[in-house]
Order: structure tokens, then C-alpha cells, then sequence
């Protein structure tokens, strides 16, 4: 299962065109962070509008976080929104969207996979962190340790 999870993640970062990078530090325009033991930074993508993805993966037990950074002209509730709703079109379960402190959130499931995202915005920017594995504490640690002048755009857990 673990070998799996590693095929589909570097499945997933070559579909991105991203490349694996290990350090103890990653720093981009929207934040920097130290990475806790056993995470490593799996790539990261910059595109038109000021978007950003970054992937980060849990060595140990599989975890994944994507943190993706853009100008799409909506709101943190409105990408949720259409988010949620283009996941369920594509058969993935997802729970009900619920506002949290500086977030808009829900959970999901397919496939035994299950996931968490969150939504933030200032006005400008929307970003969207995504979570998937067994370590959600950990993955929120991570997020949490994210210092960025865009402080609006980091979830406040």
C-alpha cells in the first residue's frame, strides 16, 4: 500500500511537471516554512495569475499536502463551493462545507483515501490546502508552521 501511495504521488507531481526536493526549508513568494522531520518538500509548480502549488509528502507514512496559491476572481467561500461541488460530479463523497476562523472546509472520501481541504482568501488571492493520509495533525502542524506576509491566505487551525 505504501508503494502505491508513493507511485501515485509521483504520478501525481510528474502530471504537474514537478520535480522532488528535500529541505529542511522551503521558502516561495507566499511563505516560508521549516519542515518537521520526515516531510519533504515533492515539488513545486509557479504559473500564470500568480499561481503557485507546492507538494509536500510525509516520508513516513504517506501523508500529502498541496498548497496551491492563486488569482482566480472568487472568494475562499465560492472556491469551496465550486470545488465541493465539482469533486461530487466526479463521484468523490464530500461533507458539508463549514466556515472555521479564517476557513472555509470540508472532507471528503473516494476510494479509502480520504482527504481534508481548506480554503482561505484576502481579498485577492484564494488559497487552497489539501490534505490526504493518516497524519492530518501532522499536515496541520506543517500548515501552521507556514510564516507568510500573506497571513490571510494561511488557515489559522
Amino acid at each position: 500500500m505504501k508503494f502505491a501511495k508513493s507511485v501515485g504521488v509521483a504520478t501525481f507531481c510528474a502530471m504537474l511537471g514537478v520535480t522532488a526536493v528535500n529541505a529542511a526549508e522551503h521558502k516561495c513568494d507566499y511563505f516560508t516554512v521549516d519542515m518537521p522531520a520526515g516531510w519533504a518538500l515533492q515539488g513545486e509548480q509557479s504559473g500564470q495569475n500568480g499561481a503557485y502549488i507546492a507538494m509536500f509528502l510525509n516520508q513516513q507514512n504517506g501523508t500529502v499536502i498541496t498548497a496551491t496559491f492563486i488569482k482566480n476572481g472568487m472568494d475562499a467561500k465560492a472556491t469551496a463551493e465550486g470545488t465541493a461541488q465539482n469533486m461530487k460530479a466526479q463521484g468523490v463523497d464530500v461533507n458539508a462545507l463549514e466556515q472555521e476562523s479564517n476557513y472555509y472546509t470540508f472532507t471528503y472520501a473516494q476510494k479509502g483515501l480520504q482527504g481534508e481541504q481548506y480554503f482561505c482568501d484576502d481579498g485577492d488571492l484564494v488559497s487552497v490546502c489539501n490534505i490526504i493520509g493518516p497524519d492530518k495533525d501532522g499536515a496541520r502542524d506543517l500548515i501552521s508552521a507556514m510564516e507568510s506576509d500573506y497571513s490571510d491566505l494561511i488557515p489559522e487551525f
